[in-house]
Formats: C-alpha cells, structure tokens, sequence
C-alpha cells in the first residue's frame, strides 16, 4: 500500500458575524461592518477547537470581539504559521479575513495570511469557475449526512439571543469539519460534492490543495455561471485597497 504524503500542517480557521441580517440579504457587504461574535481554529493535534469571543466583567460573552480581540487571533494565526502550520477555510478569502482584516484593522497582515493560506473554496473556484458549500462537499466525502441550508444566516440571532453554547459549538464543528475535509480531500487526492439535484460530482487534486496566492494565478476556466458572485475580483477585491 502506497502511502499518501500530505504536503501541508493544516489549521483550520472559522468565524460567525455578530450583526442580525434577514435570511433573505444576499450581499452581506451592503451591511457591514457586520463585527465577529465568536472563531474557532482547529489543529487536529488537541482535542478541542480552541474558541475565541468577547470579554466582559460579566459572565457572558460579549455581543461582539473588541478590535483588540480581533488584533489577539490574527496575532495567533502568524504564531501558528511561523511554526509551519498552513490555515485552511472554506471561503476565507472572500469572507473570513475580509471581516477579519476589518474588525481588527490589521489589513496588511490579514491580507497575507489569506494569501498564503488554503481556501478549499476558492480553489475549486479558480479550478472550475464556480463555488460549492462547505455541506455539499462534506455530504460528498461522506464526512456528514446532514443536508444544511444558508444554516449561517441564523447565527448571528442565535448569539443575540444568548445561545452562546449552541453558536460556539456550530463553529467549532465547522472548524473540525474544515479540517477533516482538508485532509481527506489531500489523502483521496480528488473532492466530490453533492449538487442541488442530489447527484455527485467530483474533481480531482493530483497535487492536493494549492494556497490562495498560486490558486489565483491560474487561467480563467470558462465560466458556466456568468455570475459575479463567483468572481475572483469580486472576492478578492478587499485586497486591493491594502498595501
């Protein structure tokens, strides 16, 4: 049996907004700055996702991370890479460290960070012209069963509302899923999803996943969506305005 070799030390990052939208909103940046109320990074090697969130005097936590809180986990991130992990999302360059990069006003260095980490998402992007759900894929890796729709809108409420266990459980478990997906996806050296018809659909990685900064730099695949959304300017363009 040939022994597959993973070529990165991933980390896995997640993070949930702290601003109520209606389910319906569907460019979150007409509302930001829309703040974090919660992360969650997850290096495999511990047996919990180690959990970040507000501070206050009292007992909760609270209704979003202050700037300097935001500053702590980017700072957390750069400690974790100059160890030699690599961060891996699904869709941090379009969302993740954008909010990141805003909340903590740290532009440069998030923009860094998102260049140089594995976004799952946007590679397939890159690769295919279009973008997939992080429940498509793990329902087509077999890692889930459960068939979760626009599930993420609800946080925010949910952290509003004070059901703060239950959103901090909801990331940690996107933060191990993350994780897992990259890794069984480097192993088996292909990602498979389930498309909104139920059926299957696969696409190779003979190399494993590439980071964001390589991904980008590929040619245009023709677009079978002419759709802005799946735009690489359109998710990439809070970098434009950093140094």
């Amino acid at each position: 049996m040939i022994e597959v070799q993973v070529k990165y030390k991933f980390l896995a990052f997640d993070l949930e907004t702290a601003k109520v939208q209606t389910p319906r909103v569907r460019d979150w940046k007409e509302h930001r700055p829309l703040g974090i109320s919660c992360a969650a990074t997850y290096c495999g090697d511990t047996s919990a996702p180690l959990l970040w969130f507000g501070r206050k005097r009292s007992k909760h936590p609270s209704p979003k991370m202050a700037a300097a809180e935001a500053q702590a986990l980017v700072a957390y991130l750069k400690e974790r890479v100059a160890k030699g992990y690599t961060i891996v999302t699904w869709n941090g360059i379009g969302f993740g460290f954008d909010i990141l990069a805003e909340e903590s006003g740290l532009h440069s260095q998030c923009k860094s960070l998102a260049l140089g980490h594995v976004d799952m998402m946007f590679h397939v992007l890159c690769q295919l012209g279009f973008g997939i759900s992080l429940n498509a894929a793990a329902r087509g890796m077999r890692l889930t069963r459960t068939c979760q729709k626009r599930q993420g809108a609800l946080i925010p409420r949910l952290w509003a509302d004070g059901r703060y266990e239950e959103v901090l459980d909801h990331v940690g478990q996107d933060a191990r899923m993350t994780f897992a997906l990259a890794t069984r996806c480097c192993e088996r050296r292909y990602i498979r999803w389930i498309t909104r018809w139920g059926t299957g659909r696969m696409m190779r990685l003979p190399g494993g996943w590439e980071i964001a900064e390589v991904a980008r730099r590929w040619p245009e695949p023709i677009q079978y969506r002419a759709n802005r959304r799946w735009s690489r300017d359109n998710l990439t363009e809070w970098m434009r305005s950093v140094g």
